[in-house]
């Protein structure tokens, strides 16, 4: 691609404002040198196409980050701005008209929160170097994905790259779709899927009959990465396939919660026509029983995050469930810079927060961004929640539970492959702190008093940090902040054989646990009881009339014609 091929790719971002963009044009331009250099390289042919989507999201991002240091800035020199109108001092802010030169109101931001700066830097570059590894991936691993996802994966047929909107994780690696000119799409993830097997071991060994059983997603494992099938959502086709989504749901729930799942946010769960499958199984075979920790809450299917009440979620700050079992439609997404009188010195900056947002976000100039969620199965056009099917959800449940305990001593049998291959995982994902809770300090590090100098971050982190922890590793706590201050999402595993914890740099904390998840999951299927079983159906009862929809509602990914999740 010639330069000004190069140019006419920036050309066609879509720039929220053309002055703010001035400041991360470089880095835009930087990237797409770079990127084409590697595409021409590894054999790539649609360049432009390939790089569009992903450059505009990266351009998106930059601009989010920006945003609330030019609004600080542009009211720190209210009433000293040249300008008839609010929109003509808002350019004078950027622009210098007289000298046809950037301003110097305009230059100060760049010299005063040079943190800021680094951090957009270290965002795009780490970004593009995970996009790389995934397609130095994609040419080696060409014919292994055809023979075992059946899908024809060749560099010169790719035609686009997307960004999941997923956490990033240890230098920035994250879930990307890559999707080729023969319609077919293509998930890599940047972790093992050994968990994936031993999940569809244990689930095979169950033998459940329609309409009780479950499926996953094929995927390709790999060392350290793995390519799975694109799923997208799909209506059911009767009546009957409703019921029979519902009852697996249940199903899905009662083995879940014995295998010690977490995370089941209303991102994690695809309707895929009457089966619901589970997009992430990295946090099963968590470990509950942490040394230290004085909790006092009962073991429940809420631990799995699939169910949510309302004491729960209002407890962690938030003012609505995210729970996959019950949100459904369109969610506003968290965190994210709402503007109010863009394009003019009267601007002003919100946070969609989990509690309720200072102004309407309908009245924001921008628009807010919603994530179309793909958990609820459908039919004509009509979504279905839990309201409709609560009986059919219980059913799958207890059904499955029962089925479990009847063979409970021939799952604990240790000649059960399920146990070695579990003996075996090296690693499984450990939640130590929520992740809106990580999300918001990352939020908290763009703001403008903290984009100064990675000193006062590194300080306000360190504080924030040890005012919400108890007990807590100073080297964990070293760890988390590093992490933030990369703009990654802090990540920690566990052996489910062992009581150790390890951070994403792969140091360990010995005796961090008070039990091995092993030991848990086997003292879950030995302990299993009616009087369990009820008390789940009681919390199930309780937590559906939380649903955020009823059923009836349009179904807005049949709306949505590119359908993405």
């Amino acid at each position: 691609m010639t330069s000004m091929g190069r140019e006419f790719l920036l050309s066609r971002i879509q720039y929220r404002d053309i002055y703010r963009s001035q400041y991360y044009l470089p880095l835009l331009e930087t990237v797409i040198r770079d990127m084409v250099l590697y595409l021409e390289n590894v054999g790539c042919i649609n360049i432009d196409h390939v790089l569009f989507d992903l450059i505009q999201t990266i351009a998106n991002e930059l601009d989010d980050m920006i945003l609330p240091t030019v609004v600080y800035e542009i009211h720190s020199h209210k009433g000293r701005l040249s300008g008839e109108t609010a929109m003509d001092r808002y350019k004078n802010f950027f622009f210098d008209h007289s000298a046809q030169t950037w301003a110097s109101t305009s230059r100060t931001i760049v010299k005063k929160h040079k943190f800021l700066f680094d951090m957009m830097n270290g965002y795009c570059h780490s970004t593009i170097d995970n996009v790389k590894y995934c397609l130095n991936c994609l040419k080696n691993d060409k014919t292994d994905i055809y023979q075992k996802l059946l899908i024809c994966a060749e560099i010169n047929e790719l035609c686009k790259v997307t960004l999941s909107g997923s956490d990033r994780h240890r230098n920035g690696q994250t879930v990307l779709f890559l999707s080729f000119n023969n319609q077919q799409k293509l998930v890599y993830k940047n972790s093992n899927s050994s968990i994936d097997k031993t999940f569809e071991l244990f689930i095979n060994k169950l033998n459940l009959l329609p309409p009780y059983d479950i499926k996953i997603r094929n995927y390709l494992t790999k060392d350290g990465y793995t390519w799975y099938e694109y799923l997208k959502h799909e209506s059911c086709q009767t009546e009957q396939e409703l019921k029979h989504y519902y009852i697996r749901s249940g199903s899905l729930l009662a083995i879940v919660d014995l295998l010690n799942f977490t995370d089941g946010h209303c991102q994690n769960l695809l309707a895929y026509g009457q089966y619901p499958i589970l997009l992430d199984l990295e946090t099963l075979y968590h470990n509950f029983q942490c040394n230290g920790s004085q909790s006092n809450d009962e073991r429940s299917i809420i631990y799995t995050g699939l169910i949510d009440r309302q004491e729960d979620y209002e407890k962690n700050d938030r003012n609505e469930s995210r729970s996959a079992f019950q949100t459904t439609g369109l969610m506003v997404e968290t965190f994210q810079p709402l503007v109010f009188n863009d394009h003019t010195d009267e601007i002003k900056l919100f946070f969609v927060n989990t509690k309720n947002s200072p102004l309407s976000i309908d009245q924001c100039t921008s628009g807010p961004r919603y994530m179309l969620l793909q958990n609820s199965p459908c039919f004509n056009g009509q979504t279905y929640t839990i309201h409709s099917y609560l009986n059919d959800f219980i059913h799958g449940y207890k059904y499955t539970y029962s089925h479990i305990e009847q063979r409970k001593d021939q799952l604990l049998d240790n000649s059960n492959q399920f146990w070695f291959e579990l003996n075996q995982l090296l690693s499984t994902r450990q939640i130590m702190r929520s992740t809106l809770f990580y999300s918001m300090l990352i939020r908290h590090l763009q703001q403008p008093h903290l984009a100064l100098s990675k000193a006062m971050a590194q300080d306000y982190l360190f504080k924030y940090l040890s005012k919400h922890s108890s007990n807590v590793n100073p080297n964990i706590l070293e760890y988390e902040i590093n992490e933030l201050l990369k703009l990654n999402i802090p990540y920690f595993t566990q052996q489910p054989n062992s009581q150790q914890l390890f951070d994403g740099n792969g140091q360990m904390f010995e005796k961090f646990f008070i039990s091995s998840s092993i030991e848990q999951i086997r003292s879950n299927i030995q302990n299993m009881n009616e009087r369990y079983c009820l008390r789940q159906i009681e919390i199930l009862c309780d937590a559906s009339k939380q649903t955020m929809t009823k059923s009836g509602s349009k179904c807005y990914v049949c709306l949505t014609a590119a359908t993405e999740y």
